[in-house]
C-alpha cells in the first residue's frame, strides 16, 4: 500500500475519540457477563464515528463488527415499528405476545417463551419477534419493505420516518 519508510505517516479516520471511549463504555456496562458485543455508530454522512468489535480483545480477537455475517433480523425491526407508528398505532398500544404460525413460519423469542399482553414500546424494547411478526403480518410485509427503501432513499421517505431519524425516537 505504502512504501516502507523510517519516516512518520498521518493516517486520516473518521473515528471520533470520545464516541470511541463512550462505546466502549456501553459496551462494558451493557452485554452480558461472558458474552461479546459489537457496536458500529455512523454519522449522518456515513462516516464511522466509533466501532467495537467485541468486549475484551484478549477473550476473542474476533471482530463482531467487521467479521460477522449475519441476517438482519433485529435490526430490520426498526422498520417494522415505524410502520406501526406511522400507520396509526400508538407505544403504549398493547400486543399479544404468544405463539403464532404466519403462512407456515413460526417466530419464536429469543427466550422461548411468551410474555402475553405487552406495550408496543416495550415489545420494541425487548425484540420481542412474535410481536414483530404478528405487526409485520397486520400492516403487509411490502408496507415494511416500503418503509425500509424510505430510509434508503430520502425521496421515498415518509414524513414519521424523518421526523423519527431526526429526533432519534418515536415514543
Amino acid at each position: 500500500m505504502i512504501d516502507e519508510s523510517n519516516e512518520p505517516i498521518d493516517v486520516w479516520t473518521t473515528l471520533d475519540p470520545n464516541m470511541q471511549a463512550a462505546a466502549e463504555r456501553a459496551i462494558a456496562a451493557n452485554a452480558p457477563a461472558n458474552a461479546q458485543g459489537a457496536l458500529v455508530s455512523l454519522d449522518r454522512d456515513g462516516a464511522v464515528r466509533a466501532m467495537i468489535g467485541g468486549k475484551d480483545y484478549v477473550d476473542s480477537i474476533y471482530n463482531r463488527a467487521t467479521q460477522a455475517e449475519r441476517q438482519p433480523g433485529s435490526s430490520f425491526k426498526l422498520f417494522v415499528y415505524l410502520a406501526a407508528l406511522e400507520s396509526g398505532m400508538k407505544p403504549t398500544d398493547t400486543i399479544v405476545d404468544e405463539p403464532v404460525t404466519i403462512d407456515g413460519w413460526t417466530p419464536r423469542n429469543s427466550t422461548r417463551t411468551n410474555r402475553g399482553p405487552v406495550s408496543l414500546r416495550e415489545a420494541f424494547a425487548l425484540s420481542i419477534n412474535t410481536v414483530s411478526a404478528k405487526i409485520g403480518a397486520q400492516l403487509g410485509f411490502g408496507t415494511i419493505a416500503d418503509m425500509a427503501a424510505a430510509s434508503v432513499s430520502p425521496a421515498r421517505s415518509r414524513p414519521i420516518l424523518r421526523w423519527c431519524l431526526a429526533r432519534a425516537t418515536c415514543a
